[in-house]
């Protein structure tokens, strides 16, 4: 089982590693030239960022995930970046003979915090995608948020991915006049499967104490469902939670 599980790690490590050194040559992630390098150590694929030629930006950390997300090609590959601005962009490749190419871009995120390949809706495989906004040093907030992507087939030939669902998992926000007197706290956990997902958490209020730390004064619980709708292809919200 263990040499099983290292053959396959090993693929995807080399697998990713052709695909990042492709996106270099080819500037595919965005109209900046990207460098990373993937390699292989130990018992498993290790990855190190690089440093951008001079002139561009730099990739702080990035993510990867495989899965097969467009139905009958076998399995993608999702890169997601995260740059030192705080900016994030996944592109998506598919096998295209014996490399690979880019089947989709999605930027205007944060910081990628992580790339799932799941099955919510019940039809095929979604890409999830977690990004992190942090702003508790600036405008005292932190939003981390989660997007899911769906590979939709065109008419005629070809297709796109779309968003099905996006929303927040934790936010943070403290009060500005006077500043950080209150914190304002809500956090859910998503399950997701056999066509729902499902968030439960609370939101808190809590007032800050002469010493610094934060008491909590109320407390609402949340709870929402939502469930894939093929026809208008997304998730939509079900009254009553």
């Amino acid at each position: 089982m263990k040499k099983g599980l290292l053959v396959v790690a090993a693929s995807i490590g080399l697998a990713a590693g052709f695909v990042l050194g492709a996106m270099r040559a080819a500037s595919l992630l965005s109209s900046r030239s990207l460098e990373v390098r993937a390699t292989l150590a130990g018992e498993g694929p290790a990855a190190s960022p690089a440093a951008l030629p001079a002139g561009g930006s730099q990739v702080k950390s990035y993510r990867v995930a495989t899965g097969d997300l467009i139905p009958g090609d076998g399995d993608e590959i999702a890169v997601g970046l995260t740059l030192l601005s705080g900016d994030g962009e996944v592109a998506v490749f598919r096998r295209q003979g014996s490399g690979w190419m880019q089947a989709a871009r999605i930027d205007g995120l944060a910081a990628i915090d992580g790339l799932e390949v799941r099955s919510a809706s019940g039809t095929g495989r979604e890409l999830f995608i977690y990004d992190d906004h942090d702003e508790l040093t600036g405008a005292f907030y932190r939003r981390r948020g989660l997007t899911i992507l769906k590979w939709r087939a065109g008419a005629h030939g070809g297709g796109a991915f779309v968003p099905v669902w996006s929303g927040a998992l934790y936010e943070e926000a403290y009060s500005l006049d006077p500043p950080m007197a209150e914190r304002l706290v809500t956090a859910v956990d998503i399950t997701a499967g056999g066509g729902e997902l499902v968030l439960r958490g609370a939101r808190t209020r809590s007032l800050r104490e002469s010493g610094g730390t934060y008491r909590d004064v109320e407390e609402i619980p949340l709870s929402e469902r939502w469930r894939w709708d093929e026809r208008q292809f997304r998730f939509v919200a079900v009254a009553g939670g």
